[in-house]
């Protein structure tokens, strides 16, 4: 049957300046890209995992003797997909007295997240005072489908492309779902006496109603009640 194959690809790309005292800049770069491959008992249909990740994230801080300011922001987008050969080289499945090529399926995910915060912080007096505020906006998606696959009495019928019945999987159509976080916060740590601080802090943050976008799909009503939403025989 052959045997399983595996590939990782992983590196890290970092970058510090330091224009005066100040101030530092950074920025990092941050790639994984795994892959695998399982044999399956048909050859010619191997199933294949791909994908991976990108992770771009940067921050700018500030400072004084009485003050400091960090800005952070970052952008994460993964990948997943999982594909059997078939399906990829476009081929329908077929089976004959025994002989199954087995199903031939897609399925993928993937989606990316978007940060960017600020925080300031100070001094006044007995008050270490701390402020700040955040920014998230997160999107998904995922799509799953199908070849067909028939199936024959002789071999005289796949020579001829005269299969006895035919097998459709139409798969979901492609979701994708986004919401936005926004919040902001202060705080103060009040040193009252040498033996006594009190921690105090106001928090808020505001999620957005999910919103889920469907692709345009075409679904033609069929007889009987029959629909593309599931697997459907045709004789």
């Amino acid at each position: 049957m052959g045997a399983e194959e595996r590939e990782d690809d992983h590196f890290i790309i970092r970058w510090d300046y330091h224009p005066n005292q100040t101030n530092a800049v950074n920025f990092r770069y941050t790639y994984f890209d795994p892959s695998r491959t399982i044999p399956r008992v048909q050859l010619l249909n191997s199933r294949s995992w791909i994908g991976g990740q990108k992770a771009y994230s940067g921050a700018w801080t500030m400072s004084a003797p009485t003050w400091s300011n960090e800005l952070r922001g970052g952008l994460n987008s993964t990948t997943f997909i999982r594909q059997d050969a078939l399906n990829r080289d476009g081929i329908m499945g077929a089976y004959l007295d025994g002989w199954d090529s087995q199903q031939s399926r897609l399925f993928g995910k993937d989606g990316d997240t978007l940060t960017l915060e600020n925080v300031i912080a100070t001094t006044k007096g007995d008050h270490s005072l701390k402020f700040g505020g955040i920014y998230q906006w997160q999107r998904g998606n995922r799509v799953s489908n199908g070849t067909p696959r028939c199936f024959y009495d002789t071999a005289a019928q796949i020579i001829g492309n005269v299969p006895t019945r035919c097998f459709y999987r139409f798969g979901k159509k492609p979701k994708y779902i986004y919401n936005w976080q926004v919040g902001g916060f202060l705080q103060d740590d009040w040193r009252v006496s040498s033996k006594l601080v009190l921690n105090l802090g106001l928090r808020y943050d505001y999620y957005s109603v999910i919103t889920v976008e469907d692709v345009a799909f075409f679904i033609p009503v069929l007889p009987f009640g029959m629909n593309f939403r599931s697997p459907v025989n045709y004789y």
